[in-house]
């Protein structure tokens, strides 16, 4: 099975207010993608940040999630929130709305930001005036981390901590809160920590050609690079540190 290429399973639009446009992930791909999703939700102890509780129950409420993965977050919000459309797209793909969405939702999409710098300003297009963006990222930098994974970290395209600039250039966002939280990263970590590692561990791994290439070493030297990060982690207890930013678009 691990091989095999999985569907998302996301309701279709006939079965309730939940669309997806998105590519398919193997099931080692949505294994990853679950297991970090408890693990923001066990940090954060809810799925979102934005003031936007009474805009999802007020029953018209539209929900854009960009770059939803197989929706495991849109599947989640859209069952505590029935009353509210939902609809999820890769980042790849292109938003053909104006005006449209009273919140939009983006979770780890540092990397396609660094590729594609349209793509909050699209977001942004696409949300309606008086409604909110809130834009969520793991940090590529930790707090007491060694230098094998300092290594990795300047290698990674990480906009986390930029984000709120980002939004303040566009001009139409306001009330801007970036708020952060952490997480301990290790075995020394009891249970959360150790499923923290596991997680970095296999991100790293699924990027490894990419990062590979633009570091200029062997896969199999990246191997081994992501194995000294992980004893690194014990060595100096080290956390990782996560973000949200939300703003509301004034015009």
């Amino acid at each position: 099975m691990d091989n095999e290429k999985l569907s998302k399973h996301i309701p279709s639009a006939d079965d309730g207010d939940v669309i997806a446009d998105t590519a398919e992930y193997n099931s080692n791909e949505i294994q990853r993608f679950k297991v970090e999703h408890r693990l923001l939700i066990s940090i954060w102890q809810m799925c979102f940040s934005a003031p936007v509780e009474e805009i999802l129950t007020s029953g018209s409420a539209k929900v854009l999630d960009v770059e939803c993965g197989y929706g495991i977050w849109l599947t989640e919000v859209a069952h505590e929130y029935p009353k509210a459309t939902f609809i999820g797209i890769d980042s790849s793909k292109k938003i053909s709305y104006y005006g449209t969405f009273d919140y939009v939702h983006f979770r780890n999409g540092s990397i396609a930001v660094s590729t594609d710098p349209k793509i909050i300003p699209e977001m942004v297009r696409v949300l309606k005036v008086g409604g909110f963006i809130e834009l969520c990222e793991v940090d590529a930098h930790n707090v007491n981390e060694g230098p094998f994974m300092k290594r990795i970290a300047n290698s990674d395209g990480m906009i986390g901590e930029k984000v709120d600039e980002i939004l303040l250039k566009n001009g139409k966002i306001t009330n801007i809160i970036h708020l952060q939280r952490y997480g301990q990263l290790g075995t020394w970590g009891g249970e959360k920590g150790t499923m923290a590692v596991k997680n970095f561990r296999n991100n790293w791994l699924a990027l490894k050609y990419q990062l590979a290439e633009f570091m200029k070493i062997s896969p199999e030297e990246f191997d081994t690079l992501v194995e000294d990060c992980v004893r690194e982690t014990e060595l100096f207890r080290t956390y990782f540190k996560t973000h949200r930013i939300y703003g509301q678009k004034i015009k």
